[in-house]
């Protein structure tokens, strides 16, 4: 399944896994299940609304690229490589105008 079902997926998947029903289809099961959904208690059905949110959750913390790595992980390790060099920058460029100002620009060793 490519993204999270809903609460009546997670509702379905209970109801097909219920001993003695068997169904050709997801067609089947939801059109078997609908009716006992419809019917469903608020608190049941919060249930399975929880799960939907979860597996949601759940799924935008574990998106992977075509690699198999985490996304969230490599857009962290680009921030904080792009926060590197800027800091690099800013060091040089502190470096630089100090030099500048003390006079030893000419002398001074940035090796």
């Amino acid at each position: 399944m490519s993204k999270p079902g809903n609460a009546f997926y997670y509702f379905m998947m209970d109801f097909q896994a219920q001993p003695g029903k068997k169904y050709k289809s997801l067609r089947e099961v939801a059109d078997a299940a609908g009716p006992h959904w419809k019917n469903l208690s608020k608190d049941k059905k919060a249930v399975y609304e929880q799960r939907a949110r979860s597996a949601k959750l759940a799924g935008k913390a574990s998106k992977l690229n075509s690699d198999k790595m985490p996304v969230d992980e490599i857009e962290e390790m680009e921030r904080r490589e792009i926060e590197w060099k800027q800091q690099m920058k800013d060091d040089i460029q502190a470096t630089l105008t100090f030099a500048k100002r003390s006079n030893i620009l000419d002398t001074h060793s940035f090796l």
